[in-house]
């Protein structure tokens, strides 16, 4: 028990953040992702894309992984011992490379379809001493086993499946007429301006901690914006003009309204709050917004632009449960998943232990401690893949033994196993380097933490499901 406490108080001292001495180097965020702790001197790299075709039912290696999902264009290392899992991948590499990975847990459902990612090998090495096998692979394609019955083993024990490629279906956009060149002007700055937006909110914040300067409302940003806009574009504009525009501060909903009515899908015969709950870059304007406020609030412009690859994004950087990441995969649109995450992102603010429902941090605690994103694949020296969350601050851990440098994901830091306080469920890992910045960070897996709901607010009304505004408010606002 002292022991324990004693822990308990290292741990806390080092989230406090006092040890960052003023000599501290900025840690370099690349090298994580090289995993330099495996053999990647010796790695055979390949070229090129595997893909199959949509809708087609093709015979591929199924690969059970333990409480773990492939996402699409997710990289993943991965070192193998079994003998029969080595056997499947040598067969795969030399056919296309290509094998499929479903979740162990799901596969004990025998009477629900399946769902799962065909993974590519992008990275190969073999040991010759033994019969390991260390490799990279990335998730490509989504896929679903129709018919359960047809995962079979084969005389070495290989499980093959027919699997069904899954394509991603694009919802078309409302019939319009013939665009004049000014309505392209205008297309370019429909896409902009939500970066107007979170470009004003970052400066905002900044005047606010400042305390030197009046912040700027959303109105102004807009303003901002149309004036760069008619410079870049040689339009004439007097200084009179210019001093004129000025609006006051607009929220969302105006600012959608406006952007809907001097659009080209105003043309349209349907209002605006019908086309913004099947428009993409509306909807991923709002998801960057909720995680502008926490998670990505230092941002580098490194996000995907598309809409496919920004909700691929957030599956791999968001700790969803393995539950919900099924579920998520199955929708067969991108506009559901986005709408999915960002109705999930408005209600749950917090992480908890998956056993016994201890606080353990919050959102606005998680930070990008490798240049792949918020969370990445690592493996362990016994072949298990961890999805880390790296996050600045936790609470209700301790920490078990003593610290080791020895394969470590975040070269240059020693980490400690930590634990939940209350119930001893593993949670993570605690990394620390006096010499760097940061000192001292925590990297949670996916399986040891679950979603909670904030409870210190009121949960907001969404409002990509609001109802049909009334026309008497409408005719107001014009």
């Amino acid at each position: 028990d002292d022991d324990d406490n004693e822990d308990w108080e290292d741990a806390e001292v080092a989230s406090s953040g006092e040890e960052n001495p003023a000599s501290a180097v900025a840690y370099d965020r690349l090298l994580p992702t090289t995993h330099s702790y495996m053999n990647v001197q010796n790695f055979q790299e390949f070229s090129g894309v595997s893909l199959l075709s949509d809708d087609r039912r093709s015979l591929l290696h199924i690969v059970e992984l333990a409480n773990m999902i492939l996402i699409p264009n997710q990289s993943v290392p991965w070192q193998v011992f079994n003998t029969r899992t080595t056997r499947m991948i040598k067969e795969a590499k030399q056919e296309n490379r290509l094998f499929g990975v479903i979740d162990a847990c799901s596969s004990l459902l025998t009477n629900d379809p399946k769902y799962g990612t065909t993974a590519e090998i992008v990275s190969y090495y073999e040991e010759l001493n033994d019969e390991s096998l260390q490799l990279k692979i990335i998730g490509r394609q989504r896929f679903i086993i129709d018919d359960p019955s047809t995962m079979k083993r084969d005389l070495n024990g290989i499980l093959r499946a027919y699997v069904r490629i899954l394509p991603d279906l694009q919802l078309k956009r409302p019939p319009l007429p013939v665009i004049s060149q000014n309505y392209m002007h205008t297309i370019n700055f429909v896409l902009q301006y939500d970066l107007c937006l979170q470009r004003q909110k970052r400066l905002n914040q900044k005047c606010v901690n400042d305390n030197e300067h009046q912040t700027i409302g959303c109105g102004q940003a807009l303003i901002n914006l149309i004036k760069r806009k008619r410079t870049t574009s040689s339009s004439s504009i007097t200084s009179h003009d210019s001093k004129s525009l000025v609006l006051p501060n607009l929220s969302k909903q105006h600012l959608f309204r406006m952007r809907s009515r001097t659009s080209p899908w105003s043309l349209t015969p349907y209002p605006y709050w019908v086309i913004r709950r099947y428009d993409d870059v509306y909807i991923m304007s709002l998801v960057k917004i909720e995680l502008n406020n926490t998670m990505i609030a230092n941002d580098d412009g490194s996000l995907p632009v598309t809409s496919d690859r920004f909700a691929d994004w957030l599956l791999i950087n968001i700790p969803f449960e393995i539950q919900t990441v099924q579920k998520i995969l199955s929708f067969p649109t991108t506009i559901q998943r986005l709408r999915f995450v960002l109705s999930w992102l408005r209600r749950y603010k917090r992480f908890a232990c998956r056993h016994c429902a201890a606080d353990i941090c919050e959102d606005r605690d998680i930070f990008s401690m490798s240049a792949t994103g918020l969370m990445a694949a690592y493996v362990n020296p016994h072949g298990q893949i961890h999805e880390t969350l790296t996050v600045l601050q936790a609470k209700n851990i301790r920490l078990l033994g003593h610290e080791v440098a020895e394969h470590s994901w975040f070269p240059g830091y020693k980490w400690t196993i930590v634990q939940c306080r209350l119930c001893s469920n593993h949670l993570g890992w605690r990394f620390r380097n006096p010499s760097l910045k940061p000192s001292t960070f925590y990297g949670l897996t996916r399986n040891g933490l679950i979603f909670t709901k904030n409870t210190t607010e009121n949960d907001k009304e969404e409002e990509i499901e609001e109802s049909r505004p009334r026309r008497q408010s409408i005719v107001d606002e014009e």
